[in-house]
């Protein structure tokens, strides 16, 4: 189990941190041997560390999916007082889940609820992205632009200016 550590999922892996440690393993291969050994070491403890906090992405992302499927219903700071992740973590993730499909539907601008979740599978998540587009509700209409006042800080997705919480990603709005 990973020991979660606060803001882990936003600030977990770096590119640049693979840069780096590639030019001390290059270093380490074409330097002079006593500092060449101590830098092959730093590049490879630096890669370590990075697969390692590839993991734990994984991880978090399986315990926030893991709390929808519990309760679909959740709202963003159920999940973090359960789970102890931080706000931004949890919205991280939710954004990431909705990107790749994992986790579809929308929270409610009144309670900040997951509505019409659906958690996929890796085989069901294109036939039901499919099928989610095909279904818009008549009653759905798209707020005009007099009634966008205003941009979730979480995701930039325009917001009615009554809405309590951001139907794309859920962040309370202040």
């Amino acid at each position: 189990m990973v020991k979660y550590k606060r803001n882990m999922y936003t600030e977990g892996v770096s590119i640049c941190c693979f840069v780096v440690a590639g030019a001390f393993i290059l270093f380490g291969i074409l330097g002079p041997f006593p500092i060449s050994l101590i830098a092959l070491i730093i590049g490879v403890a630096i890669i370590i560390g990075q697969i390692y906090r590839l993991s734990a992405r994984s991880k978090l992302r399986n315990v926030v999916k893991h709390e929808f499927m519990i309760n679909p219903k959740t709202t963003i700071k159920d999940i973090t007082n359960t789970t102890g992740m931080t706000e931004k973590d949890v919205r991280a993730i939710i954004l990431d889940l909705k990107a790749s499909g994992e986790l579809m539907g929308k929270f409610s601008s009144s309670t900040g609820q997951l509505e019409e979740a659906f958690i996929a599978d890796k085989e069901k998540r294109i036939e039901q992205k499919a099928k989610v587009e095909q279904q818009v509700p008549a009653n759905q209409v798209k707020p005009s632009k007099e009634q966008i006042s205003k941009y979730c800080p979480g995701c930039g997705t325009p917001v009615t200016s009554n809405a309590k919480f951001c139907e794309f990603c859920g962040t309370e709005l202040k």
